[in-house]
């Protein structure tokens, strides 16, 4: 699947080496692999990819980044276990390994509001808004469908209704997922630039994008 073993895919920006606008590889001597575009850290991140918390308010007007399906792969953050899955039978036992039996499935509705402003509607917090572990499972791109699942520690998860700013009318239904631990991240990933912070300062946020899963406690 790689060129070499220390080929890393990068998602939602997740590189010390690049800012990712579209799906692209680094391999370990730092030149690009396919034909997607990509830029030099701090060169641009896109709007809305990582937002705070205190951003998901009802009324606001926040940039949405383009939530169209995009193919995750990096190393582990602290905490974090991952697994590739081949069958929705395996998902549902690695969530339930992490999370136990108890859970839920959500996901973001359509792609409506990517590459736009939007307006924050009514927000839920999951599992009454607590902090708490998820499970989230991108899908890949392969001669088959997979799945990459990886625990996501301390976390909080909201279901948002997504308005069009002008007329107000509801667009979409998004999850986003807010990782409330950061300690042990890179100082170099993009969020801290895009947010102008570090490293166990500030928690990130970030929505589920089409066709991923995210799996939650229930109580």
């Amino acid at each position: 699947m790689f060129d070499q073993p220390n080929d890393l895919f990068h998602f939602y920006g997740y590189s010390g080496n690049v800012v990712v606008g579209q799906k692209v590889y680094v391999n370990s001597t730092g030149t690009k692999g396919g034909s997607s575009k990509f830029t030099k850290q701090k060169e641009w991140i896109g709007p809305g990819i990582f937002f705070r918390e205190s951003m998901l308010k009802k009324g606001k007007v926040i940039p949405m980044p383009d939530i169209n399906d995009k193919l995750p792969e990096r190393a582990p953050s602290p905490g974090e276990t991952k697994r590739c899955v081949s069958s929705a039978e395996d998902m549902i036992d690695f969530a339930v390994s992490m999370l136990g039996r108890n859970i839920d499935i959500l996901t973001t509705k359509n792609v409506n509001g990517s590459k736009q402003s939007i307006m924050i509607g009514s927000i839920e917090g999951i599992n009454g808004g607590k902090v708490t572990d998820a499970v989230s499972c991108h899908q890949l791109l392969f001669p088959y469908l997979l799945y990459y699942c990886h625990l996501v520690p301390k976390a909080r998860v909201y279901q948002v209704d997504i308005l069009d700013p002008n007329s107000k009318a509801k667009i979409n239904n998004g999850v986003a997922i807010c990782q409330m631990n950061t300690l042990g991240w890179n100082p170099t990933y993009e969020a801290f630039l895009a947010l102008g912070s570090a490293p166990g300062q500030i928690e990130v946020c970030h929505w589920i994008f089409q066709n991923d899963l995210t799996w939650t406690v229930v109580d």
